[in-house]
């Protein structure tokens, strides 16, 4: 399973899926290392790491395939009409053109956090960044029973939002996993234990 699915990481050229798995593998493997109570400060650190990352981008010389100006357009689209409830279903990438120069018009903005804020507006937006990094933060705090390969997979799909236009709605394979991931956090303590019910 582990030989196929890096193969298939491999051939899917994704920098933001290289980046979270990478993020994702380095979680669990701070785990396996230093233990569950150190988990808060190895995803601590490795949230720094990946902003420290994206703003180091053009120092380093990685290209940001347009993200960039996609992200501002999206923020300065969101500026320019403020809405508590947002534009609706639109096609994000027609909704920023105006706010993107050429050759990114029309695309769309490569972060599901912004897709969410310019169709859902700033409830939509501040509600669906609480049940992704909330979950996450759900998953940390019960470091001591939570699943923790759930927990970094779930961290892996928050970080690879950041450079996906995808979200937790869509019916396409990561999203249902997304969701699924996310979901096993913020319910994982509702689970009913067989041994409590038998007695």
């Amino acid at each position: 399973m582990l030989l196929i699915n890096s193969v298939g990481l491999y051939f899917s050229q994704s920098r933001a899926s290289f980046l979270a798995a990478a993020v994702s593998l380095a979680l669990y493997v701070s785990y396996v290392v230093l233990g569950r109570r150190r988990l808060p400060y190895a995803m601590a650190g490795l949230t720094g790491v990946v902003l420290l990352f994206v703003l180091s981008m053009p120092i380093v010389g990685v290209t940001p395939s347009g993200r960039f100006s996609l992200w501002a357009g999206s923020i300065e689209a969101f500026l320019n009409d403020p809405s508590l409830f947002g534009a609706g279903l639109i096609t994000p990438g027609e909704y920023i053109a105006p706010y993107v120069s050429e050759p990114y018009k029309g695309q769309n903005p490569h972060n599901s956090y912004l897709v969410i804020f310019l169709r859902a507006g700033f409830i939509g937006g501040i509600a669906y960044a609480g049940i992704v990094v909330g979950s996450l933060i759900t998953g940390v705090r019960r470091n001591q029973q939570v699943d923790v390969s759930a927990l970094a997979l779930a961290f892996g799909f928050g970080i690879h939002q950041m450079f996906e236009g995808y979200t937790l709605f869509q019916h396409e394979i990561s999203s249902i996993i997304a969701t699924l991931s996310f979901g096993f956090l913020i319910l994982s303590d509702l689970w009913i234990e067989t041994d409590r019910v038998s007695q």
